[in-house]
């Protein structure tokens, strides 16, 4: 084994996570950053760019059907195909520290980087693992921290390809993971669900091409949030819709629009699993909100769960509208959240 399971003196599914703060900083080498230039400068190499926006590599654009090739044999983690597009819309490199720092202040959701994270993506070692008839339950760690997975396996997948493949994923055996966190809850510490669980060939892949990745896309994203709030900051937070929006009205002191009416919306699609009614009408006002912005930029941002909420004053009240927006993100998967409460269609 390249490292021994007691090494870090983890107990086997633990009910809490530990996060080593002695090494939440990873510190690299000399020898490790010329072979970090030499992975960005080599043209040969596939590159940080390369590797993270290919839509070839399993890697990073996992899905609830997740095949993982072994001897010619291909293994599928669920058969279920719900939709898939939409739950692809991230995958997040990611090291357990950063989760488990990221759960400490939103317990119940798991957020990064301002975002609700549907897929990670990160590289450890297998501390601890128990088989269980459907399903693999394991620790793994990566010298941040350690935290439990779960693998579903394959009911139809019987015989010698399974055995092989979970023979692979001994203790001390070196992977990479894909799927999603799932937060803790009561004596049920957090978990990662996992899509694919790859045993890692290259040291490489472990030793800096993973955390070259995380370094690379945190720094994306946070020049992206900082970019984000100072044009917040220049455009002070204003909103210019479509049509017209009255505050106030003498008569009632209710939110009112002027010259908003379901006619508006009518014609715009709505995904074949949304039946209900309210749930019809929230997605198709957003997305008519979106249509009518004119920058990209704009677009990109999303709208206000405010502003829907105004609009919408006359026919639904806001909790019916904010527990509509969140089953459209939770449930069904079709909207999701930019930044500050802005919500943007899949």
């Amino acid at each position: 084994m390249f490292f021994s399971s007691g090494s870090f003196g983890e107990s086997p599914f633990s009910t809490r996570n530990e996060c080593n703060s002695s090494t939440r900083s990873s510190s690299i080498s000399k020898s490790e950053s010329n072979n970090t230039f030499n992975y960005f400068n080599n043209t040969n190499s596939d590159g940080i760019e390369n590797r993270w926006n290919n839509n070839n590599n399993s890697l990073v654009t996992p899905s609830r059907r997740v095949s993982i090739t072994t001897n010619n044999t291909t293994i599928n983690s669920n058969n279920r195909n719900e939709n898939m597009n939409r739950i692809q819309r991230m995958c997040l490199p990611v090291n357990i520290s950063m989760i488990l720092k990221s759960l400490e202040s939103s317990p119940s959701v798991f957020k990064m980087f301002e975002r609700r994270i549907s897929s990670v993506t990160l590289v450890g070692w297998i501390t601890h693992r128990e088989i269980l008839a459907s399903r693999m339950i394991f620790r793994v760690s990566d010298g941040t921290g350690g935290i439990d997975a779960r693998f579903d396996i394959d009911s139809e997948t019987l015989g010698d390809e399974i055995n092989s493949y979970l023979d692979n994923l001994r203790e001390g055996t070196i992977v990479r993971l894909v799927g999603q966190v799932v937060p803790g809850k009561g004596d049920i510490s957090t978990y990662i669900s996992c899509y694919t669980v790859l045993k890692i060939e290259e040291m490489g892949e472990y030793a800096y091409y993973h955390s070259i990745e995380v370094a690379y896309v945190t720094n994306q994203f946070e020049q992206e949030i900082m970019e984000n709030e100072l044009n917040i900051k220049e455009e002070n937070n204003t909103y210019l819709s479509p049509y017209t929006i009255s505050t106030n009205n003498s008569n009632t002191n209710e939110l009112m629009n002027e010259d908003f009416n379901l006619d508006l919306i009518k014609d715009i699609n709505v995904p074949d699993d949304i039946t209900n009614k309210t749930h019809q009408i929230v997605y198709k006002t957003l997305s008519y909100e979106i249509m009518n912005l004119k920058s990209e930029e704009k677009k990109s941002l999303g709208i206000n769960k405010d502003h829907i909420i105004k609009i919408l004053r006359p026919y639904y009240e806001p909790s019916t509208i904010l527990s509509t927006i969140s089953d459209l993100e939770s449930k069904y998967a079709v909207i999701y959240e930019t930044m500050d409460n802005h919500y943007c269609i899949l």
